[in-house]
């Protein structure tokens, strides 16, 4: 699978309680793009970057490139939350890997872009973010069928869980 995939499985699901705003590959008139996708909820916005990890449990921090960084603050300063959305889509893990998580992964989670800088932070920028770290201090997203198609269900209210992120584990909090 591809990260357009996830993208329409993310979409779907956005779209069963609030409002996907999908944007364009192509820049085109409006030139490079800021983020892969937005949401609208009960008036707030959500501005989402896609990422997916087809090997190792890791997503290296330089996988979030400076503009989009910009562009996810840029949403927070103005009232909305910048999503890290990643997924998780591994189908030859390590046997180690597949005797804690299983012979197929396929996990998503949203992060929200101030805690993914807080960890960057935390660890002096190295490495980056594991599928562990995922799982302690991000939202897992459940999977679903939803019409026949498999959708990433957002929850609602998401503006909540971003907040919780940001104000939670005082260590990791310097960029709420």
């Amino acid at each position: 699978m591809i990260e357009s995939d996830f993208r329409a499985e993310l979409i779907r699901g956005m779209n069963l309680s609030g409002h996907a705003v999908p944007i364009p590959d192509s820049g085109g008139v409006m030139g490079r793009k800021k983020y892969d996708s937005g949401y609208l909820e009960n008036g707030i916005f959500h501005a989402l970057e896609l990422k997916m990890v087809k090997d190792g449990f890791t997503l290296p921090f330089r996988r979030l490139e400076a503009h989009q960084e910009d562009a996810l603050m840029d949403c927070f300063k103005h009232g909305g939350f910048g999503w890290l959305a990643v997924n998780f889509r591994i189908q030859t893990p390590s046997k180690k890997a597949e005797a804690q998580y299983g012979k197929r992964i396929n996990r998503a989670f949203m992060l929200t872009v101030n805690k993914f800088l807080s960890i960057h932070d935390y660890k002096d920028g190295s490495g980056g973010i594991s599928m562990e770290d995922f799982i302690k201090y991000s939202l897992e997203l459940e999977h679903s069928q939803v019409n026949k198609l498999q959708s990433w269900i957002i929850p609602q209210r998401l503006y909540r869980y971003a907040e919780a992120q940001n104000k939670s584990d005082g260590v990791l909090a310097g960029h709420v």
